[in-house]
């Protein structure tokens, strides 16, 4: 007989798995019929999810797909400083090809880049952090 370890992470109820993949619970008990055999399961009124199930249903979940703010501009247009959210310097390059019709190669051949994590206030001496939240 197999056995479940039942303190795995990878095992959660409906409500962590939801805050986790930014949905609500409603929405995840609307959809237990397109979780694969084995990875929904209800017990009494709790219902118990993996992670494998989540992600085949919803995809990876919301904090893996945290969004970065970075600033940019031309190396020879250093006061045209544009702000961009992005998940990684590859998508930042990406996203400003789209933008200016370069080549991502062109972009990080030419232009400043940095990701934006803290924000000092020097007047008062405190530091900020920067976290984005995707709008819904």
């Amino acid at each position: 007989m197999v056995y479940n370890d039942l303190d795995d992470p990878r095992i959660m109820s409906a409500s962590e798995a939801a805050s986790r993949w930014g949905i609500t619970d409603a929405r995840l008990r609307q959809l237990t019929s397109e979780f694969p055999k084995g990875s929904i399961r209800k017990f009494g009124k709790q219902w118990v999810v993996t992670e494998e199930g989540m992600e085949t249903v919803f995809g990876k979940p919301r904090e893996e797909k945290k969004m970065k703010l970075y600033w940019a501009c031309h190396e020879n247009y250093q006061n045209e400083v544009g702000f961009y959210p992005a998940l990684n310097a590859d998508d930042l390059m990406e996203r400003l090809a789209l933008i200016t019709e370069k080549t991502p190669e062109y972009i990080r051949k030419n232009y400043l880049y940095a990701e934006i994590d803290l924000i000092t206030d020097e007047k008062y001496d405190k530091k900020y952090r920067v976290k984005l939240i995707e709008q819904e």
